[in-house]
């Protein structure tokens, strides 16, 4: 990336559940037209395809859900169940969860595409080794609010980008904050969140100071990034 750059993320894939559903392949796309890099929250079937969702169910998002996969988590159900799962809506239906191993393959095929990682419940060396298997790491940006966990998973993926949420409300170590993310969370709802980010002296991860302004309509489902 080169200075004066703005990037910005498609949250939850894309569509971010409003514009598209979100987390299957249309909203993926969605994110990449229009040139931003697409976000996937992991989380791990019980036969261990890593998979792109935010929660550990389907309920939030699943207009019709089957009764008997109502409140079972992710990692209760197998792939088959998962990806057999219609999350689309009525104007937008047939549309499924995606695992990993597909985004990888559409990066593979599309050098100039990246995309997000945002660390939820997966082995961080799992997680590292498929990357590398596929040859995408320098398509991936890896985020989470422990710097331990990214320092870890740079070891494991050299060639990815590393990203440390500042200011979230979350527990953290005492290097990873300045503390001052709790003040300015509080009362925020209304607010689209704007992420100011700068790169390390080493130039591998990338810190991300939170801010608040009044949403626009057209991009409540999209996190900016601004690199100084």
């Amino acid at each position: 990336m080169k200075d004066g750059i703005i990037l910005w993320e498609a949250h939850r894939a894309g569509g971010g559940g409003v514009e598209l559903p979100e987390s299957c392949i249309a909203a993926f796309e969605y994110g990449w037209e229009l040139g931003g890099r697409p976000e996937a929250d992991v989380n791990v079937t019980s036969d261990g395809v890593l998979v792109s969702l935010h929660d550990q169910t389907l309920d939030r998002i699943c207009q019709n859900l089957p009764e008997h996969l109502k409140g079972r988590k992710v990692s209760e159900m197998t792939w088959a169940e998962l990806k057999s799962v219609d999350i689309g809506w009525e104007d937008f239906p047939d549309q499924h969860v995606t695992d990993l191993a597909t985004l990888f393959s559409i990066l593979q095929k599309h050098p100039e595409r990246n995309m997000v990682i945002d660390y939820k419940k997966v082995e961080i060396k799992t997680l590292a080794e498929m990357i590398n298997s596929y040859g995408v790491a320098s398509q991936i940006t890896f985020a989470c609010c422990d710097p331990d966990l990214l320092r870890e998973f740079k070891k494991y993926a050299p060639e990815a980008r590393t990203k440390n949420w500042l200011g979230a409300v979350r527990k953290r170590s005492q290097n990873s904050s300045t503390g001052y993310g709790k003040k300015i969370l509080r009362g925020s709802r209304k607010y689209r969140c704007i992420s100011t980010t700068r790169w390390t002296k080493a130039g591998d991860t990338l810190l991300t100071r939170n801010m608040f302004q009044k949403p626009c309509a057209s991009q409540k489902n999209t996190m900016f990034f601004y690199r100084y």
